[in-house]
């Protein structure tokens, strides 16, 4: 299966805006599946499993946010999803420059990058 969908989860919608231009302007096949929150990434990829939404290419994940922040998601993840679909790439993307957020980040197996905003689409073409 060809899949060209992402999700990008991230409670900014400005944010989200930018990034899902910036990598419809270089890669106009792929389509953005926005989610504010980690528990909405969470709800989606269980649908996934189930086969009722197609699995996403990469992931593109905020640490910061209500309800479920990032790291909340990668605990789940990593503990439902990660051996079922070791070729999801999660990348984070966050305003978090602290060092420990990531040591923190790439300790989890399924994080194939860490990006700090504002989003850098010659950085990201490394990732995906």
């Amino acid at each position: 299966m060809n899949n060209n969908n992402y999700l990008v989860i991230d409670d900014s919608e400005i944010d989200v805006l930018i990034v899902n231009r910036m990598i419809e302007k270089s890669y106009p096949n792929l389509n953005a599946i926005a989610l504010t929150d980690g528990s909405k990434g969470i709800s989606y990829l269980r649908k996934m499993a189930e086969g009722s939404k197609e699995k996403p290419r990469f992931v593109l994940l905020d640490l910061q946010m209500p309800l479920m922040d990032g790291f909340e998601f990668l605990e789940i993840y990593e503990k439902e999803f990660f051996q079922k679909y070791p070729d999801i790439k999660i990348i984070i993307l966050t305003s978090s420059i602290h060092l420990i957020d990531k040591k923190k980040a790439e300790k989890y197996r399924s994080v194939s990058a860490y990006m700090v905003k504002p989003f850098s689409l010659e950085e990201f073409k490394y990732f995906i």
